[in-house]
């Protein structure tokens, strides 16, 4: 906009006046131009800010300014008001239209439950900024699902790599390496102890309910707390890596892991002495 076409169309932000003038000068034009004409004029005002330097002009300058931001800034604020008047009209529509079906309470309890947010699927507190971070991320990973332990440090090692190539501090250097050493050492005892055969499947949450039913009274108080706990997350039991136990504190996921690992030591532990019955049996 040049000399010409700002004394043609009078708009300006030599001052506050100024600026005031010019939204009213803008009104006879489409929201549009207005908001265009609006930004362009305080892309110039904060130019001729740069350059000049008498305190007053500064000032008054800086008050016109003011006055276009307020305006954009109520501009926005109605715009976002707009869409959300019409979802609750929406909303309304179609709690009038709505069917038997629709305002029932199983229906208004399955809304409820599409809505819950549920708790994230990896561990937190996972990382390779040195030996100690390193090792805590193991002991952090200790009891879980094996599968997810090997996964883990596998996406801990390319990570960490790929931090190496941007890095140029030495002491980063050094520690990220050792971090990465230690998770090497990790997947090499790992895969010497054959550690995925202890990889213990997850029952679906239906078997697991079917089950419940089925057990009647025999279903412990422990029990009942995992299946809680499961369904809390809709069956999804790689969100138990972040569902807290009550009691111990320990996430569900290394809670079940601890008592399947302890179920198979027992049945172990009775096969041999079964074993043994029947050797001594034959003497």
């Amino acid at each position: 906009m040049g000399k010409d076409d700002k004394e043609e169309t009078g708009f300006g932000f030599k001052d506050k006046a100024k600026a005031e003038e010019t939204l009213r000068l803008l009104e006879e034009h489409d929201m549009n131009y207005r908001r265009l004409t609006v930004r362009g004029l305080l892309g110039r005002a904060k130019r001729v800010l740069s350059m000049t330097k008498a305190e007053d002009k500064i000032k008054n300058i800086k008050e016109a300014m003011e006055v276009f931001e307020n305006w954009l800034a109520d501009l926005d604020k109605n715009k976002e008001k707009k869409p959300e008047k019409k979802d609750k009209e929406d909303i309304k529509e179609k709690k009038d239209k709505g069917s038997d079906k629709e305002s029932s309470p199983d229906v208004e309890m399955e809304e409820k439950k599409e809505k819950k947010e549920l708790p994230p699927d990896t561990v937190p507190g996972l990382g390779f900024k040195d030996k100690d971070t390193a090792e805590g991320t193991l002991k952090e990973l200790e009891g879980r699902d094996p599968d997810y332990q090997k996964l883990a440090v596998k996406g801990l090692i390319g990570r960490a790599k790929r931090v190496l190539t941007c890095t140029r501090d030495e002491t980063k250097l050094s520690n990220i390496k050792e971090a990465i050493s230690i998770f090497e050492k990790f997947l090499d005892d790992f895969d010497s102890m054959h550690l995925s055969k202890q990889n213990n499947p997850y029952l679906s949450l239906g078997i697991v309910r079917t089950a419940e039913k089925m057990s009647g009274e025999d279903v412990t108080e422990h029990q009942k707390a995992f299946i809680a706990a499961y369904s809390s997350v809709n069956g999804e039991y790689k969100r138990l890596r972040t569902v807290q136990e009550t009691e111990g504190g320990k996430t569900w996921d290394i809670v079940r892991n601890v008592k399947t690992l302890m179920l198979g030591m027992h049945m172990q532990r009775r096969s041999m002495e079964g074993s043994s019955e029947a050797s001594y049996c034959k003497l």
